[in-house]
């Protein structure tokens, strides 16, 4: 965990570099005295050996970069970090209460979700229609806009699709029953992982699938969306978020990470003791970036 998180301050520290490196000798000097003077780090002062006071102490360029540096990494990461572990450590709560609903009550909760769905297609392809204008402005493919788009037709396939969900066997409980010679009974079985986290891309399909397939199984489920369907994505797990605490079900249940950053999504990969299963569903990059870390 250590080596994971000194990847992360070196990555942070190479971004900062060259975001400085695009200011002139001037400017840089300015925002980091700046820095200095906002934060009255004068105390620094009494650590320098008498050597560095006299090449320029407190003002030098050197010293005054590497206290920068470390306190945006410091803060960057320890924003990302809380706020993503506060998101883990509810999924992981909820995710007991959850484990114990009988299929009967998870397959009333699905279909109830169904039900919101379609009930609030307005207000998900309002924001839908934010996500869209958004990436025809970044310049994304037809191909892209399709998969991001949503309109009532597809809503109605959602929540069809989220039906038939409930309405497959229950997988808790299901397995096998082994007899020894002995007579003795082993039961395999099959139970609730616990808490599921998906990291995908740009198809808002994916939060209603994959928050369905993790209720339908006993699971709390983290999704980590792209930002081309971030307003889609809010709009739909407000919509079951909502409807679990309807249903008398911790909302937590469902989590969304609304920070689309990269590092959001490194410190997701970093839950260990949290989430019990990382699923990447996107492309090579993708996987090849959960799997390394």
């Amino acid at each position: 965990e250590l080596y994971e998180e000194e990847l992360r301050v070196r990555e942070l520290q190479e971004k900062i570099k060259n975001a400085l490196a695009i200011l002139t000798e001037t400017q840089r000097r300015r925002v980091l005295m700046r820095f200095v003077d906002d934060l009255t780090l004068e105390e620094i002062k009494d650590r320098l050996g008498k050597g560095e006071e006299q090449t320029g102490g407190r003002t030098k360029g050197s010293i005054v970069a590497d206290i920068f540096e470390s306190f945006l990494a410091a803060v960057y990461l320890t924003k990302d970090f809380d706020t993503v572990k506060n998101i883990c450590e509810g999924a992981k709560v909820a995710s007991r209460s959850l484990a114990l609903l009988s299929g009967e009550k998870r397959n009333a909760l699905l279909i109830k979700i169904a039900d919101n769905l379609r009930a609030s297609a307005s207000k998900i392809i309002e924001a839908n229609a934010l996500d869209l204008a958004n990436a025809k402005a970044n310049g994304i493919s037809d191909a892209m806009l399709d998969r991001l788009m949503l309109n009532e037709a597809r809503i109605d396939g959602i929540a069809d699709a989220i039906v038939k969900i409930a309405s497959l066997d229950d997988p808790i409980g299901a397995g096998e029953i082994f007899t020894r010679r002995n007579g003795l009974e082993i039961h395999k079985m099959c139970v609730p992982l616990g808490v599921v986290a998906m990291i995908y891309e740009a198809r808002p399909n994916v939060t209603p699938d994959a928050s369905s397939l993790c209720l339908k199984s006993g699971n709390a489920v983290v999704l980590r969306g792209g930002k081309e369907a971030i307003n889609s994505n809010k709009a739909i797990v407000s919509v079951i978020r909502a409807t679990l605490l309807e249903c008398g079900v911790d909302e937590n249940a469902v989590s969304l990470i609304e920070d689309t950053s990269r590092e959001s999504a490194n410190v997701l990969m970093s839950m260990r003791g949290y989430i019990d299963v990382l699923i990447p569903r996107g492309g090579k990059g993708l996987i090849k970036s959960v799997v390394e870390r």
